[in-house]
């Protein structure tokens, strides 16, 4: 049998030793002193160290903006990144990509046979009996285009490049763009507002803020398109995404990082090079096409459902434990 405890103490992690096996989920936004310390403490104990790394942006500029906008004393914190210290004193690692095995192995050093891959899977817990065909009445949609993009809306995720292709759509039915999302980057967000008044889409886009997750999911499950755009830097994983995948709406995403691992071009969902041109054939294809574009949408939720739920990570985090202790 395989107990799980939680440590939230100094008490706990003194009593590291009592363990068999620690797994870290750390973001590598904490302070490298608090790693440090971490690590001294518990290394103490002879203890195995498991860690799970959801992202190798070392100083990633978005969340260096946000953070020492709070508090520019965390400047020094930020840039002295903890992401090289975790990975170098922790015995095995998880990657939730074969793109992120690869960058430990090449940028880090670690030892390919010390890291196992297990799949993201997404946070949100989506209701079953939330039907798309209830979600649709509940939002009120009729002869309407509903296309959405869900997540942080941040300047690498490149939204004017569809709203370019949006601006280029000749459809005898009205469109809807939903942008469901924080954007913690006020200038961002003026810049795109600025360019939805130029390409006359005022009547067309709507930025929804943070929603409840009930009404994201009603949202997302109505939508006729989901558009997940990136043209940053690369990610070994998305939630967004998975998060799209389970509502059975055919997905649009921009073909970098990991995202392949994730969808089937043409199967589940559809991959595209991040520009105004591939986005528009991208859409344009979905809604000329409807019959193929449900069968990609039911393609993805059962993609997500194999691959990509809770369960099947929980199953896999269990396996990885027993294969270390045996």
């Amino acid at each position: 049998h395989i107990k799980l405890k939680l440590m939230f103490n100094r008490k706990l992690i003194d009593s590291a030793g009592k363990f068999d096996l620690i797994h870290l989920h750390i973001g590598n936004s904490f302070p490298s002193s608090f790693i440090r310390r971490f690590f001294d403490l518990v290394s103490k104990s002879k203890t195995p160290i498991i860690s799970t790394i959801h992202g190798f942006d070392e100083g990633f500029l978005p969340r260096l903006y946000r953070t020492v906008l709070k508090k520019p004393s965390y400047l020094y914190y930020i840039m002295n990144s903890s992401i090289k210290k975790i990975i170098e004193r922790s015995d095995y690692l998880i990657v939730t990509s074969n793109y992120g095995k690869k960058v430990a192995v090449e940028k880090f050093n670690k030892d390919p046979s010390k890291i196992f891959v297990v799949p993201l899977s997404s946070n949100l817990h989506f209701d079953k009996k939330l039907t798309n065909d209830y979600c649709i009445k509940k939002t009120g949609k009729k002869d309407e285009i509903f296309l959405a993009t869900f997540g942080g809306i941040t300047p690498r995720k490149g939204i004017e490049e569809v709203l370019h292709a949006i601006s280029k759509l000749k459809i005898n039915k009205p469109i809807k763009y939903y942008i469901i999302g924080d954007c913690n980057f006020e200038h961002y967000k003026m810049q795109l507002q600025l360019l939805i008044k130029k390409l006359n889409l005022l009547d067309k886009v709507k930025f929804t803020g943070r929603l409840p997750e009930k009404e994201v999911e009603i949202l997302l499950k109505s939508a006729d398109i989901i558009i997940q755009p990136r043209k940053g830097t690369p990610d070994q994983s998305s939630g967004a995404l998975l998060a799209a995948l389970d509502t059975g709406v055919p997905i649009i995403a921009s073909d970098t990082g990991a995202l392949k691992e994730y969808i089937s071009n043409g199967k589940d969902g559809i991959l595209v090079k991040h520009s105004v041109n591939e986005f528009y054939d991208a859409i344009r294809f979905l809604v000329n096409n409807p019959s193929k574009a449900k069968i990609i949408g039911r393609n993805g939720a059962k993609s997500f459902k194999n691959k990509f739920s809770q369960e099947s990570m929980a199953k896999e985090h269990i396996r990885i434990y027993k294969e270390i202790l045996k």
